[in-house]
């Protein structure tokens, strides 16, 4: 079943900004607009950039900050474009730019579309309709992107280009990676990244960032892909990665419980991840499964990962107080019951000795008028 929502479109020809419909799928997980009919054959090249409209900056809030005082027009927003060489540059950013746009920076192409949107994108995200008057807040995003050369420096080749492209979209959702490749540090000047992680794992993360989704094969060693993916996450900074990488995890654990494979995830968060949440998860998972896992020699190698088994008795040990709390819970509505049920019998005992009495009394009132 398809739903519509409403786009704001700054056309590749520079005619007026308006807003358009577009639909997307309420099946689909993650949610995923269905632009292709505005971006033409450059849709499966596009990407998009994030950026927030509110009265004041948040705190751990996605995205860029754009300040803007009407309330209609805060909100989280995505800008999709595409780096295509199959297109020419979109003469609305460029009039935008104005006199300090460069002919050969890399920069948007093509129609260029705005989406809004609330929620955890690809975890339970929404799309709204974009208000028309929101055009001031993007026309101060594009100029940011700009200026700070969000979009990357002139390219020769498609080589460059899908380089470039891979910049602007990592740079505009992970923090860490966006601090490496603006400041003073090799990888601005290098344009290279290194990373401690192995090629499936990066390849799964650059793909969240262009789709907001991950792909990995149903297989006992699925689990470890996601806790890879969530180790990568809170590595670079990408909550949102991080969110969906947890709740796949979560859903393992509560639809394909499997003690084996839940050791090997214990064995792989021991050196791979610091991020609490998770743990609590795994902690609380382990306290659900605790009569089985305590039976298997694999348990005895958590009391070396510390934290983690600390986690597990701490977890164990709230579910005990919880049980606890609801024994006593029934204990007491139990002896209310049986309190109930003394004074029900006792009234019933009452009322079977006054009718006999009231039986008597009615005999006896009719004897004395019968005289």
């Amino acid at each position: 079943m398809a739903a519509s929502r409403l786009a704001l479109i700054l056309p590749a020809n520079g005619m007026e900004i308006g807003l358009v419909s577009y639909s997307f799928s309420q099946r689909d997980e993650p949610r995923v607009p269905y632009l292709d009919g505005w971006m033409g054959d450059a849709f499966s090249e596009q990407g998009f950039a994030t950026f927030y409209v509110d009265a004041a900056e948040s705190p751990g809030a996605e995205g860029t900050f754009i300040q803007a005082v009407e309330p209609s027009h805060h909100g989280c927003y995505l800008l999709y474009y595409t780096l295509s060489s199959l297109d020419s540059v979109n003469e609305i950013c460029r009039q935008l730019i104005g006199d300090a746009f460069q002919e050969g920076r890399l920069f948007w192409r093509g129609n260029v579309l705005l989406i809004k949107y609330r929620g955890s994108l690809g975890v339970d995200h929404e799309y709204l309709d974009v208000p028309s008057g929101i055009v001031a807040a993007v026309v101060k995003f594009i100029r940011h992107c700009y200026e700070n050369r969000e979009l990357e420096k002139s390219v020769a080749s498609e080589a460059g280009l899908t380089e470039a492209a891979h910049k602007v979209i990592v740079c505009t959702q992970s923090r860490v990676l966006a601090a490496a490749v603006r400041g003073g540090f090799a990888e601005a000047e290098t344009n290279e990244i290194e990373v401690d992680f192995d090629v499936d794992t990066v390849d799964r993360m650059l793909d969240f960032l262009y789709t907001k989704d991950y792909r990995v094969e149903s297989t006992p060693e699925a689990i470890l892909c996601h806790a890879r993916m969530n180790a990568i996450a809170d590595y670079y900074d990408i909550s949102q990665l991080v969110a969906l990488a947890n709740s796949r995890i979560d859903h393992a654990f509560r639809e394909d419980w499997s003690a084996e494979a839940f050791f090997s995830l214990v064995r792989e968060l021991s050196h791979s991840t610091g991020d609490t949440a998770l743990h609590k998860l795994v902690a609380s998972a382990a306290a659900d499964h605790i009569e089985e896992l305590v039976e298997m020699d694999a348990f005895a190698d958590l009391g070396g990962l510390g934290d983690f088994a600390a986690g597990v008795l701490g977890a164990c040990a709230a579910r005990i107080q919880k049980l606890r709390s609801q024994l006593q819970h029934t204990n007491y509505q139990l002896a209310a019951e049986r309190i109930s049920h003394r004074r029900r019998r006792r009234r019933r005992r009452l009322c079977e000795r006054e009718q006999p009495d009231r039986a008597s009394l009615g005999h006896d009132s009719d004897m004395d008028s019968g005289y």
